[in-house]
C-alpha cells in the first residue's frame, strides 16, 4: 500500500511540475511516448469518433488538426471526410515521422501533414472549415496566440472544436478558455462533457 502510495504521489508531483512549466515553456507530449495517447483510457474519454461527432462534420469540409501528433485523431477524421481533406500540423517532427509511417500504410490520400509552430502565422487565411485542437493547447505558453490564428485561417462561419481532458497536467479549465476565446474574437457554441472530459466547440463570426 506504501509502494503504490509513493507511485501515486511521484507521478502528482510531476504533473505539478509539468504543469509549471508550460506556462513557461512549450513542453509537448513526447513523441516517444505517442503509442500511450490510445491508451484505453482515452479511448473510453477522448474517443476519436465523439471528438469528430462534436465538430458537426460534413464529408466535403477542409479541416485543419492543429498538434496532430502520430495522428491518432487526423485519421478517423479521413474516414469522415470522403471528398474533403484533412491537414495536419505539428512541430514534432518524431511525431510526424510516426504519422507519416502510418500514412504510407493506409490507403487514405485525403490526409497531408505538415511541420509547424503552432504560434507562427505561415497558414493559408481563410481556407478551412474545421479547426480541431485535442489536449495541446496547454502545452503551449502563449496559447492565445495560437487561437488567434486558428480564427484567421477558418472561413467565415467556420468552427473549431477544442477537447481538453483530465488529468492531462496543462489541462485548461473550461471557464479560463472560453473566455480567452472570445476575447479573441470566437463566438460559444456549445460546451458538451463527460466525467472527466469536455469538448468546446465555438464559431468564427459573419463579417
Amino acid at each position: 500500500m506504501l509502494y503504490l502510495a509513493s507511485i501515486i504521489f511521484f507521478i502528482l508531483v510531476i504533473c505539478a511540475i509539468w504543469r509549471i512549466a508550460c506556462n513557461y515553456y512549450n513542453i509537448p507530449w513526447p513523441y516517444w511516448l505517442a503509442w500511450w495517447l490510445e491508451n484505453p483510457y482515452m479511448i473510453v474519454f477522448c474517443n476519436p469518433k465523439r471528438v469528430l461527432r462534436l465538430a458537426d462534420l460534413e464529408p466535403h469540409m477542409k479541416v485543419l488538426e492543429l498538434g496532430c501528433g502520430a495522428g491518432r485523431i487526423t485519421f478517423s477524421l479521413s474516414e469522415v471526410l470522403l471528398t474533403g481533406s484533412v491537414l495536419g500540423v505539428d512541430f514534432q517532427r518524431g511525431m510526424l515521422s510516426i504519422f507519416q509511417r502510418r500514412l504510407m500504410k493506409s490507403n487514405q490520400s485525403n490526409i497531408s501533414c505538415a511541420t509547424l509552430d503552432l504560434t507562427h502565422d505561415d497558414l493559408p487565411k481563410g481556407e478551412f472549415d474545421r479547426v480541431i485542437i485535442v489536449t495541446v493547447l496547454g502545452e503551449i505558453p502563449n496559447y492565445q496566440r495560437v487561437l488567434k490564428n486558428s480564427l484567421k485561417v477558418l472561413k467565415e462561419n467556420g468552427r473549431i472544436s477544442i477537447t481538453e481532458v483530465l488529468p492531462d497536467p496543462c489541462y485548461i479549465f473550461s471557464k479560463t478558455l472560453l473566455k480567452d476565446c472570445i476575447k479573441v474574437g470566437f463566438e460559444h457554441v456549445k460546451t458538451e462533457r463527460n466525467l472527466v472530459s469536455y469538448t468546446m466547440t465555438l464559431k468564427k463570426p459573419m463579417v
